[in-house]
């Protein structure tokens, strides 16, 4: 799992980013979904999740979640922690 701002991201780029430090931060994660319902994901995203599938069975989930709102984007998430924004958001995981 990974989470960088944008700024970061320039950063490591060496693009320059003029602007401020990051205000708000997110959580993205690259999970192996078993799921039997088709409409797990379209209900994810109907509840501001982005979900997306990629690759090798993976999907990859952004989201926002209150509590780790304004936690730097240096503080590593735990799966646990990503769990649980995603089951407070979409009601399962």
């Amino acid at each position: 799992m990974r989470r960088r701002a944008r700024s970061a991201v320039r950063t490591a780029a060496g693009i320059g980013f003029p602007g401020t430090g990051e205000t708000l931060t997110g959580m993205l994660g690259d999970f192996g979904v078993a799921t039997a319902d088709p409409g797990t994901l379209e209900r994810a995203r109907a509840r501001g999740v982005l979900a997306v599938g990629l690759e090798d069975g993976l999907t990859r989930f952004v989201l926002l979640s209150p509590p780790r709102m304004r936690v730097p984007s240096s503080a590593p998430v735990t799966v646990e922690e990503f769990r649980s924004a995603l089951r407070g958001a979409c009601g399962s995981d």
